[in-house]
Formats: C-alpha cells, sequence, structure tokens
C-alpha cells in the first residue's frame, strides 16, 4: 500500500537517512556508484571499516576536493588530535607542515601498516625523487626499503627528521666495537661516520661515499701530521688558498673561532660531489638557518629560485655585502631581472630611499625569499608599501 503523502514520506526516509548517514544503510547509497572493491584491503580505516562515509565526506556539497567536511589535516585532527601538537614541534616534515596527511596515507584502507600508500618506501621516493634506489653497495635498511630505521615520518628534533642524532644514529645498530674493528689504526675517536660513508649505499665497498678527498686517499698524515684531534682551518687553506680572500670579507662563514669552519660543510674525507658537501647545499644552510626558513615556509608567494639554491645570490664563503650576497640589493636581482628599472619604480643611483637616506634597491620593497604580498613585496603594493615613501 502506498502512502498517503508519497513526498513527505520520501523527505522523512531521506531524513532517516541522514540522521543514521553513519550506517550501513547510509554506505550503502555510496556503493552504489563507487565500488565497494576500492575500500576493501588488509588494513581499512576505521570510518570506512563501519561504512561511515559521511563522517569525513558530505554527500550534497563541499568546498574542499572529493566532497570532505573539511581540510583533510583538520579532518583527519578530529579523530587524531593526539597527535597535532606533537607533529608541530621540532623539525616537521613537509607534508606535515602542509596538512598533507593523504599524500602518503590512504584515507581507505591499504596494504601496508598505517595505512602507507603502497611500501613505505615508495611514499619517500615518490617526493624524494633525486634519491637513487640503487646502489652497487647498499645500506641494508634502505635496501630493504626501512626509512624509518633512521629517519622519522612526522617530525623529529633533528636535523634530517633522524631519530636520534647524526653521532648516535650508525651505534644503533653497530657497536662501538664493531666500528672500532673495522678501523683499525684509525687516529682519533670516530665519532662522524657520516663523514666517510654514504647513509644510503654507494658504488664504493663499505658504501663508502664515491668522491674522497685526495689527502684522505694518499695519507692520512698529510692532514693531521702528528694530530690526535681536528686539524686547523689554516691546514685546509694550505692547499686551498684561493679560499682565503672570501674568509676575509666582512660578512663571512668564520663561525666557529679557534676550530675548522670548513668541515661544518665539507667533508675532509669523502663527498658525493666533487666540493665534497656533506648535504645538498639546500639542506646544508638549513643546518644552520632553519629559523629563516621557518619564517618563510607559510609564505603565500615564495621566491622559488632562491628557496632551492641559496647560493644563486649568496656567496657561500664570503662577501662584503650584508647577508654575503654576490652584489648589492640590485646587480643580484639584475642577473634575473634585467629590465628592472627600466619599466617600473626605479632603484639605483640617485634614488633615496626617505626612511633611511640611503640609495633605494629592490630590497627595499621587496623580501627576497617570500611574503604574503604578490611579487614578494614588503607590503601591500596597493597602498601601505607605497606611503612609506609618498606620503599622502
Amino acid at each position: 500500500m502506498s502512502p498517503k503523502y508519497p513526498h513527505l514520506f520520501a523527505c522523512c526516509i531521506f531524513m532517516i537517512v541522514m540522521a543514521f548517514g553513519t550506517t550501513a544503510f547510509g554506505a550503502k547509497i555510496c556503493y552504489d556508484c563507487h565500488k565497494r572493491s576500492i575500500f576493501k584491503n588488509k588494513l581499512i580505516h576505521e570510518p570506512v571499516a563501519r561504512d561511515n562515509c559521511t563522517s569525513c565526506h558530505n554527500p550534497h556539497a563541499a568546498k574542499h576536493a572529493g566532497l570532505l567536511k573539511k581540510e583533510v589535516s583538520v579532518l583527519c585532527y578530529t579523530c587524531h588530535g593526539d597527535k597535532k601538537d606533537s607533529f608541530n614541534k621540532g623539525i616537521v616534515h613537509d607534508p606535515v607542515r602542509r596538512g598533507e596527511c593523504t599524500s602518503c596515507h590512504d584515507p581507505h584502507a591499504s596494504a601496508a601498516k598505517g595505512l602507507m600508500k603502497g611500501k613505505y618506501a615508495d611514499s619517500c621516493f615518490n617526493c624524494h625523487e633525486s634519491l637513487a634506489r640503487t646502489f652497487k653497495y647498499m645500506h641494508q635498511p634502505y635496501a630493504k626499503g626501512q626509512c624509518q630505521s633512521c629517519h622519522s615520518p612526522h617530525q623529529a628534533e633533528n636535523y634530517q627528521l633522524l631519530n636520534v642524532s647524526a653521532t648516535k644514529i650508525c651505534r644503533k645498530c653497530h657497536s662501538q666495537g664493531e666500528i672500532a674493528g673495522a678501523h683499525k689504526n684509525y687516529p682519533v675517536a670516530i665519532s662522524t661516520c657520516l663523514s666517510c660513508h654514504n647513509p644510503h649505499g654507494s658504488n664504493n665497498k663499505a658504501i663508502v661515499r664515491s668522491v674522497r678527498h685526495a689527502p684522505f686517499i694518499k695519507d692520512c698524515n698529510t692532514c693531521h701530521g702528528r694530530s690526535t684531534g681536528r686539524v686547523s682551518q689554516e691546514t685546509c687553506l694550505g692547499c686551498h688558498e684561493e679560499i682565503r680572500e672570501y674568509l676575509l670579507t666582512s660578512h663571512n662563514h668564520l663561525t666557529d673561532n679557534g676550530g675548522n669552519s670548513c668541515v661544518n660543510c665539507h667533508s675532509p674525507h669523502a663527498g658525493d660531489t666533487r666540493q665534497l658537501l656533506k648535504d645538498r647545499p639546500l639542506l646544508l644552510c638549513r643546518s644552520c638557518h632553519n629559523d629563516t626558513y621557518m619564517r618563510h615556509e607559510e609564505n603565500i608567494f615564495v621566491h622559488t629560485v632562491t628557496a632551492n639554491d641559496c647560493q644563486l645570490c649568496h656567496a657561500v664563503h664570503g662577501a662584503n655585502q650584508v647577508a654575503m650576497l654576490k652584489g648589492d640589493g640590485n646587480s643580484v636581482c639584475l642577473g634575473c631581472h634585467p629590465n628592472q628599472g627600466q619599466f617600473s619604480h626605479p632603484v639605483g643611483r640617485g634614488v633615496i630611499d626617505p626612511r633611511n637616506n640611503q640609495e633605494a634597491t629592490c630590497l627595499s620593497c621587496h623580501d627576497p625569499h617570500g611574503t604574503d604580498f604578490k611579487g614578494q613585496l614588503k607590503m601591500s603594493g596597493q597602498e601601505a608599501l607605497c606611503v612609506q615613501c609618498h606620503h599622502l
């Protein structure tokens, strides 16, 4: 028998479905269009296992992709709120900082622990494309895709998201006795394994890094002599005299008085590049200047060129310009923007910034790292920035 008021009956049924949409009855409607097999796997996200689609999705309309009720990270933290505070401390992995949980995790179902998208290492390689997947000689954790053996996936207190400090990371698996036995007659106590070894792999035995320092190959005494500790900076300059002039500039990287600043960035033994850098330039800079990165990483407008390669603008050893710039506030920018000043606001000789009576440069109005204003302007270009000099 049909109801007396069919439209009212249908409306009531709809309201019941919406009120109890988290039940299997509500999910059945979803599976009319979405294949149920897609949401089945070894591990199933709890809301999906309960057929609770509407705990995350709005069935009608939403301002977020996938008809999500909220932004991905906000949505995840509604259930995983206990993680939010810890995930915002120390060094935070970029996807976590950006709230991109689903870049690594499948929100519905997965065959991998933690609802990872595929194998653990596959998620890492999706972003870290520059890492070689294979070497002739591979570190076993890396060969097995066990990135988490050394790195924390969300945040850590240590550089490069190491789950313990770099000086202790190797000793998690290798005892002091084992290390000493493999380095017989080594003249000093071993504390910096990564100075010689690549933690992922190498084409050299014992995963020694691919480029070895010539004195290291020849004889330790070339640099160490009778010393049983760190060699002086003068020892390095004895072979690399061309660097001395940069270290005598007014702004330089002589950061370790009485020690050897060279080894802050360069390995004295072996490296993966001809410069024997301890890491990629961007990561090296960030290891000391992380506060600068953190100030700008949330900016809406970021100068992508400088964000990925500091040495395009900065002299890595030293310069007489503030912030170790390769030139003044105009010449550095003109290297990429040759027409600046010819068709826009004039800068340079004869153009004085009334705020400090100094020559106006690109840096008078722009922050080369990033801001929340288009063109990396320091303030809004609609009015706020202009009235700093041009009073109404």
